[in-house]
């Protein structure tokens, strides 16, 4: 099970190394309770909802990527990482990478000289969404472009994306915790809980879950308190 962690400022003897550090922090939207009780089994989800990029850019113009083959359209959206550089990549399109080109990279844009507009493309080495780790860059596997600007995405603009992926909160190994989409990629810094006969109550990102196994072992999940919006 990994641990997501949110990003952090990174610093500047990272950037004049060589090496430019970036991750990507995820922003966590629950969606509206369409119930607020239910009989769920132990791997199911109690609650879900949408994972946005913390902060959004749009293309203002066409990118043209012409080693690719391709061209990155106006009004692209594009995830803004957390880096001493302006670094944002878009997560529709994918190139060839790493050892024969058998690996999927997304294709990313990079401020270099630091005046605000994207002056360089390259392949992330790190996922874009669900910050985990963060990411290397070398100056020497940025490929120039021509300077290209973008405009921020207001906070609402963020918020009304569609998903760049999902999240649900449930019960996993022994904690009430959110979890990648199903799989069992889930945080581990989350409240520790064990089930019992009768019903009690736990907070995790804001909201306030009463929670009981059933005979059948199955738990009825009851939600005081809607979870918040979170960064991870």
């Amino acid at each position: 099970m990994l641990t997501l962690l949110p990003g952090a400022a990174l610093s500047q003897n990272a950037a004049d190394s060589g090496s430019i550090r970036y991750i990507f922090p995820t922003l966590l939207v629950p969606d509206q309770p369409a119930e607020r009780s239910r009989i769920v089994s132990k791997k199911d989800p109690w609650f879900s909802g949408k994972a946005v990029p913390v902060r959004a850019m749009a293309l203002d113009k066409d990118v043209p990527i012409a080693e690719a083959g391709l061209v990155l359209s106006k009004g692209t959206v594009l995830s803004v990482a957390t880096s001493d550089h302006l670094i944002a990549c878009q997560q529709n399109i994918v190139v060839s990478a790493g050892v024969g080109g058998m690996g999927r990279s997304p294709i990313c844009l990079v401020d270099l000289d630091r005046d605000g507009r994207f002056d360089g493309w390259f392949k992330s080495s790190i996922e874009i969404i669900w910050g985990c780790c963060n990411g290397h860059l070398q100056r020497s596997h940025v490929r120039p472009i021509d300077s290209v600007s973008a405009t921020e995405l207001s906070p609402g603009e963020v918020r009304a994306l569609k998903p760049w992926g999902y999240f649900s909160i449930r019960y996993a190994q022994g904690m009430l915790t959110y979890c990648l989409g199903v799989s069992d990629v889930c945080l581990q810094k989350a409240p520790r809980i064990k089930p019992t006969d009768s019903e009690q109550q736990t907070e995790f990102m804001g909201g306030l879950f009463g929670y009981r196994q059933q005979a059948d072992g199955k738990l009825a999940v009851r939600m005081i308190r809607d979870p918040q919006e979170a960064t991870y």
